[in-house]
């Protein structure tokens, strides 16, 4: 008996250790920020329509399953999280402070789970058009802003991939 206690109490600690750390790390400068950036051989004006147009956001966008224009400055996006299979979730856009073909900064939300902005900017430089995109997000429930550390990164991911879809696309298409 007295090694059932002893053992509770180590996996409490253990528990304690790495929910502290989490906080820690959540708590960190940065924290909830992706930013990436890609090159692709095409104008600025060519990848525009790419970035507002909802029927080409549900190309490249992974996860999506349907993008409608609820108006001339918000957009309904339904995702669906390939591993969790009919988990679907609505995300809200904005688009807040639009300069195009050059800039563009959305804030989005999904109801009771996050929120945030993302800045597109595009820099053309000779036939070749950079796209950064910097994003901060916002988690609503105490569980989801503990994990930020570990779904950070994944979202990273996401959004690099997103972003190679979107060159090869782009680069595909008749300009």
């Amino acid at each position: 008996m007295k090694a059932l206690k002893w053992l509770a109490a180590v996996l409490a600690a253990l528990l304690l250790v790495a929910a502290g750390i989490l906080v820690a790390m959540a708590s960190r400068p940065g924290a909830g920020t992706l930013s990436g950036s890609i090159e692709i051989s095409a104008s600025p004006q060519a990848i525009w329509p790419w970035l507002t147009e909802p029927d080409n956001l549900k190309r490249w966008v992974s996860w999506t399953i349907e993008a409608k224009r609820l108006d001339d400055r918000h957009l309904l996006i339904i995702l669906e999280d390939p591993g969790s299979p009919g988990t679907r979730f609505q995300i809200h856009d904005e688009l807040m402070t639009i300069d195009p073909p050059r800039s563009l900064t959305v804030r989005f939300w999904a109801a009771d789970a996050f929120s945030g902005d993302s800045t597109y900017t595009l820099e053309p430089n000779g036939g070749v058009t950079r796209i950064r995109v910097v994003s901060h997000f916002r988690y609503d429930r105490w569980f989801a802003r503990l994990i930020e550390p570990l779904v950070t990164p994944d979202a990273q991911k996401k959004e690099n991939a997103d972003l190679a879809v979107l060159k090869k696309l782009v680069e595909a298409a008749p300009h």
